[in-house]
Order: C-alpha cells, then sequence, then structure tokens
C-alpha cells in the first residue's frame, strides 16, 4: 500500500510541476509544483511523505521528466533549483513532525504550517543562489519575486487540503 500511495503522490508533484503560470505585470513563472509540496504532507501518512518526495527527486535526478516544464538530471538538479530542492525535503519534514501531527486537521493550523513550509523552500532557495550572488542579490531573485505567488498557493493549498480532509472525515466508515 505504501508503494501506491507513494507513486499517487510522486504523479502528482510531477504533473503539478507542469502546471504553471505567469503573475501578472512581471516575468515570474509560478508552478503548482510548491502547492502540491505543501499541501500533500497533510493528506498522506510521514512514511509516505518523505519517502515520496526523495523519490521525487530521485527519478528527476535519473532524468525522469518530472521537474518544472518536464526538467530533468543531474545538471538540472544542481543548478539554481538545486536550494528549492533541499527546501522541498526540508519543508515535508517540517510538516510532518510528530509535535504537529494534532495541529494538521485545524484550518488555522494548516496556514501557519503551509506558511512556514514555503518560507523553508524560498530561504532555502535563496541561500543556495548565494553560490553564485551576493545575499542581497539572491534575496531580490529568489526570495521576493516568489512571495505573492506562494501567498496565493498557501491560501489555495488549505483550502484544498481542509475541503478534503472535511470529505474524508464525513465519510470515515462509509
Amino acid at each position: 500500500m505504501v508503494f501506491f500511495r507513494s507513486l499517487v503522490y510522486v504523479l502528482i508533484l510531477a504533473f503539478s510541476a507542469r502546471i504553471s503560470f505567469n503573475i501578472p505585470y512581471s516575468q515570474i513563472n509560478i508552478t503548482a509544483q510548491t502547492l502540491a509540496v505543501v499541501s500533500l504532507p497533510f493528506l498522506f501518512s510521514s512514511k509516505v511523505s518523505i519517502l515520496s518526495i526523495l523519490a521525487y527527486l530521485l527519478l528527476g535526478i535519473l532524468g525522469l521528466p518530472v521537474f518544472s516544464e518536464g526538467n530533468a538530471g543531474w545538471q538540472y538538479f544542481l543548478g539554481p533549483s538545486l536550494g528549492y530542492f533541499v527546501g522541498f525535503v526540508l519543508a515535508t519534514i517540517l510538516i510532518v513532525q510528530k509535535p504537529f501531527e494534532s495541529w494538521r486537521n485545524a484550518s488555522g493550523s494548516i496556514l501557519v504550517l503551509q506558511s512556514a513550509a514555503t518560507i523553508v523552500i524560498l530561504a532555502c532557495g535563496t541561500f543556495f543562489l548565494m553560490r553564485d550572488l551576493s545575499p542581497q542579490q539572491a534575496f531580490y531573485a529568489g526570495f521576493t519575486p516568489f512571495l505573492l505567488g506562494g501567498a496565493i498557493k498557501v491560501f489555495l493549498g488549505t483550502s484544498i487540503v481542509c475541503l478534503i480532509l472535511k470529505k474524508y472525515q464525513t465519510n470515515k466508515g462509509y
């Protein structure tokens, strides 16, 4: 059952990486990838969540076109997106931590955890961009442009997770 759930998780991540839109009046392209990264851990077990995010990254490294815009491979993984990939893992670990288990069903708590996870992803991405940029340049290139999209995805993700959890709790026992 873990394999099947992990497969579903990875397929959702891969599909979400292909969904993108541009923020009006900017050159920023936002994908649904981080929406999935910060939402799925609320819907799957800790074990499935961590195994799946690692499997997703491994598949991308091995050449399957699962990253945004169908990118893949070791070279792409080590590029400017590396910090964000590290952030995906850390954000998943943050959400599935035992102390937060009781939080995972309350909408306010889901909003807080998704916000924190999004900040972790952006901070990791920004930190790794400092390999090639000054801290200020990295912050303006890797953090601030994604705040609006991140906020939209957090509110959308919280809504989706709450609807799914409500539906699941309503249909328990059927």
